[in-house]
């Protein structure tokens, strides 16, 4: 592994807007899972993914289409053309790269069993990278799956 490796991180979160000066304010973020609290299936008024993709140094982008899946059905797709990504990608904090910070808006995002939300980037037309995933789980199948492990324990 390199010290300077193309990843793709993304924080899901229920709201993410941009003030004035140009920071990014993230409301309600979810840490790696989501649990909903009714009956399914329930319809989220909006969902948003910021995806931010690391690229080091020397290496080339020329294309980049990210996709988000839940369970395995497309939700969104966004290509971006190859004279707009210079202009949507700022420095590393460590220098090491450019970050291309993307945001995805789900609107409405359906919720009609647990499963992943998954966001895929293609660089290149050619190499994938996978993000992490958010996973959702109805409260209730949570709780049964935390009984089960402290009756096998």
């Amino acid at each position: 592994m390199t010290n300077n490796p193309l990843y793709l991180h993304c924080i899901f979160a229920d709201d993410i807007r941009q003030e004035a000066s140009g920071k990014q304010i993230v409301v309600g973020m979810y840490q790696g899972g989501m649990n909903i609290n009714h009956p399914l299936p329930v319809t989220l008024p909006q969902l948003y993914v910021m995806a931010l993709l690391h690229i080091p140094h020397g290496e080339p982008l020329e294309s980049l289409k990210v996709t988000v899946r839940w369970n395995e059905k497309t939700l969104a797709e966004l290509e971006m053309p190859a004279d707009s990504l210079p202009t949507a990608s700022h420095t590393s904090p460590d220098h090491t790269g450019s970050i291309i910070q993307l945001v995805i808006e789900l609107v409405p995002f359906l919720v009609d069993s647990s499963g992943k939300l998954k966001v895929q980037a293609l660089i290149n037309g050619e190499q994938t990278l996978e993000g992490n995933t958010l996973h959702v789980v109805p409260v209730a199948q949570a709780q049964d799956a935390l009984e089960e492990k402290s009756w096998e324990g």
